[in-house]
């Protein structure tokens, strides 16, 4: 895992030196966009519906990962780490969070049991050095939730319209497997006109794809809301 994670961050550290790409946290939130104050532990409560929620992480040296989350109701969460380490826990997280963490099943990236809240996710990332992380969430209706839950937790076959799909991601392809199934599978609602490598870059093009609203959280446990307010467009 931390080989892994040594990499990924030279990685990008090479291309943000080599190509001057914007780094976190939220660099192209657009200024235009209405901000409210909260905490951490209230994201659960801001929709009583089911919702769309793609996460985007920083390292502080760029951009660090991407993820998916699809709330189908109260009761009822599907979260996929593609490529990702949610899961993989040493002695210290099992400690402060109990037994079920050890529990916890992982297929095909799919967390298939205990899959996390949006709080203890985003504590998860402070672990592996991440400094912020952006979550975009789109409402959905019961057709649009259960027609990506089908997707995500069963795949698709080559004769699908949209072709073959399934979650299990290369290592290094987080971004590249989520900007796929979104552009594959949740249109007309987000319509993206490519694939994305570099977790900033999805960032940059979902904030044009009017989420209902963004989340921007930092290590010092506060949380910014921000809604679209006048133009959508985002910073270069």
């Amino acid at each position: 895992m931390y080989r892994h994670k040594i990499f990924i961050l030279l990685l990008i550290l090479y291309s943000e030196l080599l190509f001057g790409c914007a780094v976190g946290p939220s660099p192209y939130l657009p200024e235009t966009w209405k901000q409210s104050i909260g905490h951490l532990h209230t994201v659960e409560t801001i929709a009583n519906r089911p919702r769309l929620q793609v996460f985007i992480a920083y390292s502080g040296v760029g951009s660090s990962h991407s993820a998916l989350r699809l709330v189908t109701n109260q009761e009822s969460v599907i979260f996929w780490d593609p490529a990702g380490d949610y899961g993989r826990f040493d002695d210290d997280w099992h400690a402060q969070h109990g037994l079920h963490s050890q529990d916890l099943q992982r297929e095909n990236d799919l967390i298939l049991n205990h899959p996390p809240d949006v709080e203890t996710f985003v504590r998860w990332r402070w672990t592996l050095d991440d400094t912020s992380v952006e979550l975009f969430e789109w409402d959905l209706s019961k057709l649009q939730s259960k027609r990506l839950e089908e997707v995500l937790l069963h795949g698709t076959a080559d004769d699908h319209p949209a072709g073959s799909f399934s979650t299990w991601t290369v290592p290094m392809f987080c971004t590249m497997a989520t900007s796929d199934f979104l552009r594959r599978f949740a249109n007309p609602m987000i319509q993206l006109p490519e694939r994305y490598f570099f977790p900033h870059n999805l960032a940059q093009a979902l904030y044009t794809q009017s989420p209902s609203r963004v989340h921007v959280f930092t290590e010092d446990g506060k949380k910014s809301v921000y809604t679209p307010h006048g133009p959508t467009s985002v910073r270069k």
